[in-house]
């Protein structure tokens, strides 16, 4: 038989036993205040009563938005056919000159005047280039359409009239710039050009100068383009001599002294021969 020795319960045994609580005398967390119920309930239906406001107003704006689309669509139908019924024809062809801002420009019209006009919004502006073929409204002269490149107005097309009888295989194998024919110019009639205007006395032959065969011949009056030149003009230098030695005499009529005396100044070989000729 073992001894009985007595138990004596320690401080922390002891400490808790006398902090034993009772579980029925603490309050139930799992319950909920009806105050505090009511309140989250009332907030609750608050926010569903605004979300329902605002979906009818979402419902209102959308409607509103619809009805201006359809309105939207109705103007653009219109002006679609506005715009059509400006760039419909009769159009006056131009050329576009310069750009002043974005809806006005310079161009030039076919009849050589230039306008400050207004320029069509639905026009790209990146084909507005100088000298580039526009069309022009046919009253405003507003700028309404650009032109392809190919559509230029100043080139005029080329159409044959009448049909010739000369045919490409005639006069192809000519050479170009020969002359097949050159007439011949009298002395006589040049003598009468250069002295159509002057005060011949009645004295003066004019056919004894032509007869003349110094310095002058015919060749030298020949319709080429050097000889005429060098043909009228000894004859014309002649006639002036002759004008001015009258002048100088004071007279208003050309005598046939001074045709002789212009006549040796220009044309006759002088009576003595240069040393380089001995």
């Amino acid at each position: 038989r073992w001894p009985s020795f007595p138990i004596t319960p320690s401080p922390s045994q002891s400490m808790a036993s006398t902090m034993a609580i009772d579980l029925k005398t603490l309050p139930n967390l799992y319950t909920t205040d009806p105050q505090i119920t009511t309140d989250t309930e009332d907030d609750l239906y608050s926010r569903l009563k605004s979300l329902h406001r605002e979906m009818e107003f979402t419902d209102i704006q959308e409607e509103y938005v619809k009805d201006e689309l359809k309105n939207l669509k109705r103007e653009q139908l219109r002006s679609q056919e506005e715009v059509k019924r400006i760039q419909s024809v009769p159009l006056v062809i131009g050329q576009f000159m310069e750009m002043i801002d974005q809806n006005n420009g310079i161009v030039g019209s076919t009849t050589g005047s230039n306008y400050y006009v207004r320029i069509l919004s639905t026009i790209n502006r990146e084909l507005l280039k100088p000298s580039a073929s526009v069309a022009l409204h046919r009253h405003s002269n507003a700028l309404v359409d650009v032109l392809p490149p190919e559509a230029d107005s100043s080139i005029s097309l080329l159409t044959q009239s009448e049909k010739p009888d000369v045919t490409y295989n005639i006069i192809r194998h000519q050479n170009v710039g020969k002359l097949i024919f050159a007439p011949t110019l009298p002395k006589s009639l040049i003598y009468h050009v250069c002295t159509a205007k002057m005060n011949l006395s009645d004295e003066v032959d004019l056919e004894d100068y032509v007869s003349r065969p110094d310095k002058i011949s015919a060749a030298e009056l020949i319709c080429a383009p050097v000889n005429v030149i060098g043909g009228i003009s000894n004859i014309t230098a002649i006639c002036q001599e002759a004008g001015m030695h009258a002048v100088r005499k004071n007279r208003y009529v050309i005598l046939p002294k001074d045709l002789e005396k212009g006549y040796r100044t220009n044309v006759k070989k002088p009576d003595t021969d240069f040393d380089f000729y001995k």
